[in-house]
């Protein structure tokens, strides 16, 4: 038990002792909601400055990202459960035009690489029978070199990827606190606003991304294993943007430019 006289440091490492003694428990657990090759690439440890330091490896992401991209939801949000933003304006239309932009702009990439044979979309992505597409072929994304590092090691697909995560992990809190019918119109009305920020934020780091690593320039000077990596950034943010724009906020989402 810490007491106000410990440093900080020994505060910190004591915590990260029972954080681990914890993972490894769940790794035990059949509580455990992540495959557990997730969780067995975290690192936990105290920093000289007292704070508590998690680190997930490349691998460990790359498993987390793979494990989501087969998961289908089994009950969907119904549209529209965060409600409906709060009010129309110019502005906020034009908000919401560049995020409908951003994922037609996912979709128009999946569809160049898929008639390039650089990836095959599922049947039903391409019948438009499923809204959350899926890549057939490969059937794994090759998210990693080698040495076990992230082929799409660019700054901005790096800051991409940290964006992806952040939205996961907070569709997963929101999708736990999911407000009802009772909730009051005022909460409803915060909770979209900041699904809209959340949907700004991964649309800037796609479009950074975008200009700075353009399919189009690397098609034919990238290995296949690079580029089908980049193509599963793209994918997830589809995937992601779909689900905070239709799902959530209840917009109308263009699958075409």
């Amino acid at each position: 038990m810490a007491n106000s006289t410990q440093p900080a440091f020994e505060v910190a490492a004591e915590l990260v002792a029972q954080l681990l003694h914890q993972c490894q428990l769940l790794q035990h657990s059949s509580d455990l909601s992540l495959p557990i090759d997730v969780v067995q690439g975290l690192t936990i440890q105290a920093t000289s400055q007292g704070y508590i330091q998690f680190d997930f490896s490349d691998e460990a992401i790359a498993n987390y990202f793979n494990y989501w991209l087969h998961l289908l939801p089994n009950n969907p949000v119904p549209p529209g459960s965060w409600s409906k933003l709060p009010f129309a304006t110019a502005a906020l239309h034009h908000r919401i035009f560049l995020l409908q932009h951003t994922h037609a702009r996912c979709c128009s990439l999946l569809r160049l690489a898929h008639e390039h044979h650089f990836i095959q979309l599922s049947p039903a992505t391409l019948e438009n029978q499923s809204n959350y597409w899926q890549i057939a072929v490969p059937t794994a994304l090759p998210w990693l070199t080698e040495t076990r590092q992230f082929h799409t090691n660019h700054a901005t697909e790096l800051q991409l990827i940290g964006q992806l995560v952040t939205v996961l992990d907070a569709l997963t809190d929101w999708g736990a606190d999911s407000p009802n019918s009772s909730t009051l119109p005022a909460s409803r009305s915060k909770g979209a606003m900041m699904l809209l920020t959340v949907a700004e934020g991964l649309s800037q780091a796609f479009y950074e991304s975008h200009r700075c690593w353009q399919l189009m320039g690397n098609l034919r000077t990238q290995a296949r294993d690079r580029l089908q990596a980049h193509l599963g950034l793209i994918l997830i943010t589809q995937r992601l943007l779909y689900q905070l724009l239709h799902d959530q906020l209840a917009i109308e989402v263009p699958f075409q430019l």
